[in-house]
């Protein structure tokens, strides 16, 4: 069973060695209509990516405190296995090395602040705001705890304060690697030994 202290002690920050890539132009584009909703999508370098955080209604998936106003905000939370099944044809959760390159086309040490929204961010103790100047528009949707057992109920933490979105790379059979941003940190964070694949987190779909 999961505990919250094995996914607070996860939440470490730690930096990834730097290097230039040479990339084309950030570029905003038309809506992708998915599953009854419109997605705003953005180029940035060679990728392209949703602008929003998904929020597709499926099994293995909730809302922030099984709140649907935090879904029309912040998108569904889903946990590692489905989140390998619910972009849309034609997109794919992107993989750890598709979520650096986009890292390392920002810049490593200013990435998260150049793709937090400029809203929703708790703004307590050592706030570092977003700018959202590519339009990747993250926020921090929390993520949840997926105890799977009727003896204890499902919790969610961190609303406001962390954005975790989950990559497709896997590491064993119980952890896989995810990012993560913090209201109070400049860049992305990568959890060391990855997060539970039973917690919940949000997914960002990328253009194959």
């Amino acid at each position: 069973m999961l505990k919250h202290k094995q996914f607070l002690s996860a939440l470490i920050f730690v930096i990834l060695l730097s290097c230039s890539a040479e990339l084309e132009v950030i570029e905003r584009q038309a809506g992708l209509d998915y599953q009854g909703q419109t997605y705003r999508m953005v180029k940035i370098g060679n990728q392209t990516w949703m602008a929003e955080n998904l929020n597709y209604n499926v099994k293995g998936s909730a809302c922030y405190d099984n709140l649907a106003a935090n879904c029309a905000i912040y998108g569904r939370l889903y946990d590692w296995e489905t989140a390998l099944t619910v972009c849309p044809p034609g997109w794919h959760l992107p993989s750890d090395d598709e979520w650096l390159a986009l890292e390392l086309f920002i810049g490593r040490d200013s990435a998260a602040t150049r793709l937090k929204t400029t809203n929703y961010w708790s703004e307590e103790g050592d706030y570092k705001p977003g700018t959202d100047i590519y339009g990747f528009s993250a926020l921090p949707g929390g993520y949840g705890i997926w105890y799977n057992d009727a003896a204890e109920e499902d919790s969610f933490e961190s609303l406001g304060t962390y954005g975790l979105w989950w990559t497709s790379t896997g590491i064993s059979n119980v952890r896989a690697c995810s990012r993560q941003m913090w209201n109070k940190e400049w860049r992305v964070g990568v959890p060391v030994d990855g997060m539970l694949k039973l917690g919940m987190f949000s997914v960002r779909c990328m253009r194959n």
